[in-house]
């Protein structure tokens, strides 16, 4: 009986952890779009190089999606992100390249502002919000295992 309510506590745990990690991905989506959005505002405007090779050079789950969504034009939503957060990616990929460089280094100093205002939501909800869901799933599982004793 001992084994089977530690075995409760740690599985519920284990499933506010999960649930805690979107979180984590989200926040971590955000800050590589931001500093995407950075390093090509300086490739556009001083080394002129292509995008793509741009996105060669990285390595992020932001770059990796980017990638997915120019070349194949699949617009599948991350279970991590929310509607805002993809909206802003999807118009950010269809403006990529559509215009001269002088026009998108207005884009990106613009969308900067946004992107910071999504980034800061998803570190005030994972410093807020992930404790909680440990928490509330080593409670849970708790009292799972008060009922059956």
């Amino acid at each position: 009986m001992i084994y089977l309510g530690f075995c409760i506590v740690v599985l519920t745990t284990y499933i506010g952890y999960c649930f805690s990690k979107k979180l984590v991905k989200r926040k971590t989506f955000l800050n590589d779009f931001y500093n995407f959005n950075q390093k090509i505002k300086r490739e556009v405007g001083f080394s002129k190089k292509p995008i793509l090779s741009i996105l060669e050079e990285e390595n992020t789950d932001f770059s990796g999606l980017l990638k997915d969504a120019i070349l194949t034009d699949k617009e599948e939503r991350p279970n991590y992100l929310i509607k805002d957060d993809y909206d802003l990616f999807i118009n950010y990929k269809n403006f990529l390249g559509t215009s001269d460089s002088k026009s998108q280094i207005n884009y990106f100093n613009t969308i900067n502002e946004s992107i910071k205002k999504l980034l800061e939501t998803a570190k005030a909800n994972e410093e807020k919000l992930k404790p909680l869901y440990l928490k509330l799933g080593f409670f849970v599982g708790l009292t799972i295992l008060i009922i059956l004793i």
